[in-house]
């Protein structure tokens, strides 16, 4: 529980990880009492639970979790910095400096590890990040991202959303009991409130109310991803493809002088099957037995009556071969980075039989990566470290800006890689 400085309020700030789009039907909302108040919130899919289901199919892939980070570090660069800007010949330019007493503000508010990695990592998620602006006492000015799973759009009254609630329970099934209730913050009257939410939220179509991660429409291909190793873990331990077909006649399970329709002699019958069936599967069992057999127990007499073999095994053709597997999951990995954004050869994806390719084709896709596909990210993320500064009241020359990392020669640099200001932000 925060207890806020300035206007009487008390908020609960707690970070969260979900999305869901909302549309007309969302607003048939939510409804739940907390702090003796009762709360209606726009629901975020059809259960209001839509981020939930999509964290945990990621972190059931070897390779979301990965593709998320990737995105989010590319969109970070070598991250951000205070700049000068000026003009020249027509032109803005930035010129690095020295700022003190930003650098100690940007440490002692933890700006990064409060609000820019996680602020990063939601839009990559979702298109969208919550933002709480504090301001305390003497105009210090705090930066922190809210999980976007644990926050949900106050139903609107008059066609306007104006407040944000936030609940660790929100996607959980389970009904918020206390909740956070946090003004959005108002361009025009900035200082008005000690506590307010700063929305980053990419351009969509259609969806008026929660965004929709890019990548969430390769769901079905992370299923069909996360199935294959299963299917290899299941083929090692109990066998996944059916190789050979054992038919044994039930003469062979008889003793010479016993009676099959006797009671007892039936229940003898069935317990060496079952014994037999035991050795079987023990010597079809393991790495080295990874396809298994079915097992047919019938009469094996021919067309006249005559018997035939007492047992026989069929090997049976199996088209669904290891590399029919490979190429699938490849398949599936290739959509996924699509749908992140990320070039195949930066997600280290195996195209035509490499894997990366070489330095330069690697430094060639990850400065088009930073150019092309980061841009509107960071304009977003760069709006509440500049409002800060204008809190703050910090000269309006000085802006922040994302810095990144550009290769280079031996010669020129030792580490064969020197930082310069993102053309991208």
């Amino acid at each position: 529980m925060f207890y806020l400085s300035g206007p009487a309020a008390a908020v609960v700030i707690s970070p969260a990880v979900d999305v869901v789009h909302g549309d007309e039907k969302a607003l048939s909302a939510q409804k739940a009492t907390g702090s003796g108040k009762k709360f209606e919130w726009v629901k975020w899919g059809k259960d209001d639970d839509e981020p939930n289901r999509v964290i945990a199919l990621n972190w059931e892939s070897p390779s979301k979790p990965s593709l998320m980070d990737q995105a989010k570090e590319f969109v970070l660069g070598a991250g951000v910095a205070p700049f000068r800007f000026r003009y020249e010949n027509g032109k803005k330019i930035y010129d690095r400096e020295d700022f003190p007493d930003l650098d100690e503000w940007f440490e002692n508010q933890e700006i990064f590890e409060k609000y820019l990695e996680l602020g990063a990592l939601s839009l990559v998620f979702c298109e969208m990040a919550f933002v709480n602006l504090s301001i305390g006492e003497g105009n210090e000015i705090g930066l922190q991202t809210i999980q976007p799973v644990k926050c949900r759009f106050e139903k609107p009254t008059a066609g306007e959303i104006t407040h944000v609630l936030t609940s660790p329970l929100f996607g959980s099934g389970k009904t918020p009991a206390d909740m956070g209730r946090i003004p959005l913050w108002d361009r025009y009257n900035p200082t008005a409130q000690a506590e307010s939410i700063m929305l980053l939220k990419k351009a969509q179509i259609g969806q008026d109310f929660y965004n929709l991660g890019l990548f969430w429409g390769t769901k079905v291909w992370t299923k069909v991803a996360n199935m294959i190793p299963q299917f290899h873990e299941n083929g090692l331990t109990n066998g996944y493809n059916i190789k050979y077909l054992i038919e044994i006649d039930e003469s062979y399970f008889v003793d010479e002088g016993e009676n099959a329709d006797d009671e007892e002699t039936a229940k003898l019958i069935e317990k060496r099957k079952d014994e037999f069936m035991s050795k079987l599967d023990d010597f079809l069992a393991g790495i080295q037995n990874t396809d298994k057999a079915v097992v047919m127990i019938g009469d094996l007499t021919d067309s006249n009556g005559k018997p035939r073999d007492m047992i026989r095994i069929k090997a049976i053709d199996n088209k669904m071969s290891d590399d029919a597997y490979t190429k699938i999951y490849e398949a599936a990995n290739i959509a996924q980075a699509q749908g992140h954004g990320i070039l195949p050869v930066l997600a280290g994806i195996d195209q035509g039989g490499k894997v990366g390719g070489s330095g330069s084709e690697l430094e060639h896709a990850a400065m088009y990566q930073v150019a092309y596909r980061t841009p509107s990210y960071r304009r977003h993320l760069l709006k509440p470290l500049n409002t800060a500064l204008r809190l703050m009241n910090v000269p309006r020359d000085i802006e922040y800006k994302f810095v990144d990392v550009e290769f280079t020669t031996l010669d020129k640099n030792p580490t064969g890689k020197q930082n310069v200001v993102g053309q991208a932000s």
